[in-house]
């Protein structure tokens, strides 16, 4: 996307409420620009001004567009064709800046609740570096410590359940902790830590691996967010 068309024009109706909307999508650009690297550049246009559209944009190094730019002459034509059209997603398609970088582009329409076009999040990606750079900054290692956190791609809330309360069986019998009551609470402890009960029959899943009651899971429970919270009003 890197001609411009410098046109002045006005759309009318834009409300606050929809740039609010448009600003919860600029955590998932830096999201998307951070997945991929610095050679993928993420913006968010805003249409109320079509003259100065771009209100977020990431590794704008790319086209070297910044805040303010307008819209395209690509993003142009893909607005009149997407107020006729169902789709929400344009692309793939192919770019060339003018300094000579080919882009592959892809742009996704955002309408507010109303069903009406209020923006783009367009992702551009160049393709003249070479493989080796790209490869390079994409399987890079993050600056983030994370201390061999795994991820359960369960394919149920169910099947998450189990994987987790087995994840966290397994480290607590590596602790060697024999009392059965201390040992339950700590299974407790550590599945809240995760989160894990906040899903909808977690409780009773995980009492019946146990093989206690749900009432003792909820007072184990109950003790685990006392213990949390006293840990944190002595480090305030």
């Amino acid at each position: 996307m890197a001609k411009t068309k410098k046109a002045y024009v006005k759309l009318p109706s834009f409300s606050n409420t929809d740039r609010k909307l448009m600003d919860l999508f600029i955590p998932i650009a830096e999201g998307i620009a951070k997945a991929f690297g610095q050679n993928c550049e993420v913006i968010i246009h805003y249409l109320e001004n079509l003259n100065s559209s771009v209100i977020h944009i990431v590794n704008g190094h790319i086209t070297g567009r910044s805040v303010g730019a307008p819209l395209t002459d690509r993003g142009l034509e893909i607005l009149k064709n997407a107020r006729y059209e169902k789709g929400s997603v344009f692309g793939l398609y192919e770019e060339r800046t003018k300094d000579g970088k080919i882009l592959r582009s892809i742009t996704t329409i955002i309408r507010n609740n109303r069903e009406k076009i209020i923006g783009f999040l367009c992702i551009n990606i160049d393709l003249t570096i070479s493989l080796y750079d790209f490869g390079k900054e994409f399987f890079q290692k993050s600056n983030t410590q994370t201390n061999n956190i795994s991820e359960h791609f369960s394919a149920s809330a169910q099947e998450l359940t189990r994987d987790v309360f087995s994840q966290v069986v397994t480290h607590v019998n590596s602790l060697n902790i024999k009392f059965g009551i201390e040992r339950n609470r700590l299974i407790v402890f550590e599945i809240l830590k995760r989160g894990i009960f906040d899903i909808k029959g977690s409780i009773d899943l995980v009492a019946h691996e146990m093989g206690v009651s749900r009432y003792t899971i909820y007072n184990y429970i109950r003790e685990a967010k006392n213990k949390i919270k006293i840990n944190q009003n002595n480090n305030n």
